[in-house]
């Protein structure tokens, strides 16, 4: 068990960057940062919407954002988040996105800025947006490649096989929609490697991918404990009902 990051915030992170990339249409933005607010900072575990947000699957990432065109002609936000979700192909991939991907969505600092110019470094000509660093999903950032930094590998390993696991009800429509991807179901390097899901390599790395009731890596500590402050609030509020009820 990680101490924050889970499958599902690897996801968020995908949706961050897919926000950041300028094709979320403006009458599709209150909708999208509406559903990472509550995904990022889910209400108060005495209020029962809470359940809602805990452990979503992926499933309601696709209801949110099927149903809402991107800017590039026959594509929706739906299609746009898969493809980055999907480009996360293994573990040097996974690596390579908290390394270089996620630092690369906020804004530089002043001290960056100074390092740049005094070493003359241009500044990088794009349209991506880039986060404040203090606004809330600029912190969620921060906070997320601060804690893969600290993951020992082992624990980044249980992350992506629980990613894997995580996306996997997606590869169906991802992989009638582009030509290759029925060959990198689980992990690019298979595919490299002439293997499948099915192979020895494959089993000893993965297990039954589509078969886990491990559910591990899905859950972090801080879920954890939002859990548990869930279950102690029901339980005292229904001690407090139960007591009334017994004045009465």
């Amino acid at each position: 068990m990680t101490r924050y990051l889970t499958p599902w915030r690897v996801s968020l992170l995908c949706l961050v960057t897919l926000y950041t990339e300028g094709v979320v249409p403006n009458s599709s933005a209150i909708d999208v940062l509406s559903f990472l607010t509550a995904g990022l900072f889910p209400l108060d575990a005495a209020d029962k919407q809470w359940e809602e947000h805990y452990l979503p699957t992926v499933s309601a990432l696709e209801e949110c954002l099927s149903r809402h065109d991107s800017s590039i002609p026959g594509r929706t936000l739906w299609d746009l988040f898969l493809k980055n979700l999907w480009s996360i192909d293994s573990l040097d991939a996974l690596e390579t996105f908290f390394g270089e991907v996620i630092p690369s969505l906020l804004a530089k600092t002043r001290e960056d800025l100074i390092h740049d110019r005094d070493n003359g470094i241009a500044p990088v000509a794009d349209d991506r947006m880039r986060l404040s660093r203090s606004s809330p999903l600029g912190a969620f950032v921060r906070r997320a490649y601060l804690e893969y930094t600290r993951l020992q590998f082992h624990d980044s390993v249980k992350l992506w096989t629980g990613f894997v696991r995580y996306r996997l009800p997606t590869y169906i429509y991802w992989s009638r929609r582009h030509r290759g991807a029925e060959e990198i179901a689980v992990d690019v390097n298979l595919r490299d490697l002439g293997l499948d899901s099915t192979s020895h390599l494959s089993q000893v790395v993965y297990g039954d991918i589509e078969d886990d009731e491990n559910g591990e890596g899905e859950v972090s500590v801080k879920d954890a404990e939002r859990l548990i402050e869930f279950q102690v609030s029901e339980l005292q509020s229904t001690q407090f009902f139960s007591g009334l009820s017994c004045m009465c």
